[in-house]
């Protein structure tokens, strides 16, 4: 049912539970023939026809149909109970706001434009003698009775159309939202996959070129020469710096072969301990964590100590005055699955690093996983180390969460599920 189905729908309802309370309490006060109650029931049987054509889907024509027949109804109870004089006319204002709420504002007009045609030809009727007499003494009290029961229709009516109204735009500013969101997956998704090509290219032709740089430092490596030995060194250190940044373009660009098996992930991080711990340096305080009890999970092997080297060396980076760095492995808890969509209701292990550095501020944080940003210096950063980081995961069905606050460093939990 479209919204403005649903808006006529709910508000002719309300209106026919009133109505039908209307023509009982009308017969509780006058015990007459229905047509002594012709008004009320009309207006029923029109608000239950009216009901049955939205839901065959009719809308605008049932809306108008619906809005001319209660005016003749008005129009010729009006007439019926003595002019202008009589309380029907009351039941008007609903009528027009109905009209407004569901067709539209030139819709309300027109409608109020009838109604004050209708009413201003029959009073000049009535003032020319042309009308026959009431039927019915008009009392104040009656008059009031009938007034204070269309202000309350009238209310009634209202509270159920801001409701609508309330609702209508909550749900119209989330769908725009989840538009808006879905359109910029939709880029960022096509960003990514170009670069990812390009890089992926870019890495497998320089990797051929390492291939030969290699081949040489070896030969060179062989001569009795000592400064050429450690010029040989110097360049394959150097060369050994840029195929690791060829494994991340490749692994990036997710054309590097991936060979999943059982892990452990304690037994990765102990593995790497004495290495990270030289590469951390001596300022830093560096601790490994392990877990009891923790299950194994199937990734690869190659991936899972990139993840951790990439981890590792920003939290190095932002702490250049030194400070903690904590490797952490465990069972994730239930908040913590909450944070990762993918496996929220499943078992799952974690990896973390953590450390005492300058944090990352909100700006930097949206951007985080981007591929090719980075706030280091030119020539100290590619801006892949996150991005692939985050590739990784998401090749191991898992995802990566960030923990940071600027000045309290930051943690960043690796959390894949059991294989």
């Amino acid at each position: 049912m479209s919204e403005q189905a649903s808006t006529a729908h709910v508000l002719l309802l309300a209106g026919t539970g009133l109505l039908a309370l209307a023509l009982v309490v009308s017969f509780a006060l006058r015990p007459l023939p229905l047509a002594g109650h012709a008004a009320y029931a009309l207006m029923l049987l029109v608000h239950t026809l009216t009901l049955a054509l939205l839901r065959r889907g009719v809308v605008r024509p049932a809306i108008a149909a619906f809005a001319v027949t209660y005016l003749l109804i008005v129009g010729h109870a009006v007439i019926r109970a003595g002019g202008q004089l009589a309380p029907t006319g009351f039941v008007l204002p609903p009528l027009v706001m109905f009209v407004g709420l569901t067709l539209g504002g030139r819709s309300a007009v027109a409608t109020s434009l009838a109604a004050s045609a209708m009413v201003l030809g029959l009073v000049a009727l009535d003032r020319g003698g042309h009308l026959p007499a009431p039927t019915a003494e008009l009392t104040p009290i009656r008059v009031w009775l009938v007034a204070s029961v269309s202000l309350i229709i009238t209310g009634i009516m209202l509270q159920a159309a801001l409701r609508i109204i309330r609702e209508s735009r909550a749900r119209a500013a989330a769908e725009e939202a989840a538009r808006r969101a879905m359109e910029a997956k939709l880029v960022q998704s096509r960003r990514l996959e170009t670069v990812g090509r390009l890089s992926a290219g870019v890495a497998h032709d320089f990797n051929n070129v390492l291939t030969v740089v290699f081949a040489e430092v070896s030969r060179l490596a062989r001569t009795g020469d000592d400064k050429v030995k450690a010029s040989a060194g110097n360049i394959k250190d150097a060369a050994e710096h840029a195929a690791a940044l060829t494994r991340q373009l490749m692994s990036f660009g997710r054309q590097q072969v991936r060979k999943p098996e059982l892990l452990d992930l304690g037994e990765v991080t102990r593995q790497l301990e004495r290495l990270l711990g030289k590469f951390v340096g001596d300022r830093i305080r560096f601790a490994i964590e392990p877990g009891a009890d923790v299950p194994p999970v199937r990734a690869d092997r190659t991936e899972v100590e990139q993840v951790l080297l990439n981890l590792v060396t920003n939290a190095r980076d932002a702490m250049p005055e030194g400070g903690a760095l904590t490797v952490r492995t465990g069972v994730a808890s239930a908040e913590l699955r909450a944070r990762c969509p993918g496996i929220a209701g499943e078992p799952a292990v974690y990896l973390s690093v953590s450390d005492t550095g300058t944090g990352i501020p909100d700006d930097v944080r949206a951007r985080l996983f981007e591929p090719f940003f980075t706030t280091k210096e030119i020539g100290k950063g590619t801006g892949l180390g996150l991005a692939t980081v985050q590739s990784i995961a998401g090749n191991a069905g898992g995802a990566i969460v960030v923990d940071s606050e600027p000045g309290r460093g930051s943690t960043f939990t690796l959390v894949l599920p059991p294989p």
